[in-house]
C-alpha cells in the first residue's frame, strides 16, 4: 500500500505587539488527506516559542463527492481544533490555501 503524502504549509510574519515591539511569527499547518486528523504550529523567532507559542490538533471531515463524469473529489472540512483558546487568523488562512473548508470555525 502506497503511504499517503502529508500536505503542509508554511509562514513567517511579523507581528506588531501590544507592547509596541515586533515579532517574528513562524506558522506550520498539515494533514494528510485520507486522515481526519491534522495540526498547527506557530511561534515566536525572537525567544524560540518561550514567549509566544501555540499547537494543537484538527479534526476533519472529508466528503468524497462523484463529478458527473465519475471522477471523485474529496472535500475535506474543519469541525474541531484543540490546543488553544481560539484559533490563530494566520492558521485560518493557512488552512484555506490548502483548500480546507473552515466555514465552522470562523
Amino acid at each position: 500500500m502506497k503511504e499517503e503524502k502529508k500536505i503542509t504549509k508554511k509562514a513567517t510574519t511579523a507581528v506588531l505587539r501590544a507592547d509596541g515591539t515586533t515579532s517574528t511569527m513562524h506558522y506550520e499547518v498539515g494533514f494528510i488527506p485520507s486522515e481526519e486528523y491534522g495540526f498547527f504550529e506557530y511561534y515566536d523567532e525572537e525567544s524560540g516559542g518561550e514567549n509566544i507559542h501555540g499547537k494543537g490538533g484538527l479534526w476533519l471531515d472529508t466528503e468524497i463527492d462523484v463529478d458527473d463524469d465519475g471522477q471523485e473529489e474529496c472535500n475535506e472540512k474543519c469541525v474541531d481544533y484543540d490546543g488553544v483558546y481560539q484559533l490563530n487568523d494566520t492558521v485560518i488562512e493557512l488552512c484555506k490555501e490548502m483548500n480546507l473548508d473552515m466555514s465552522e470555525i470562523e
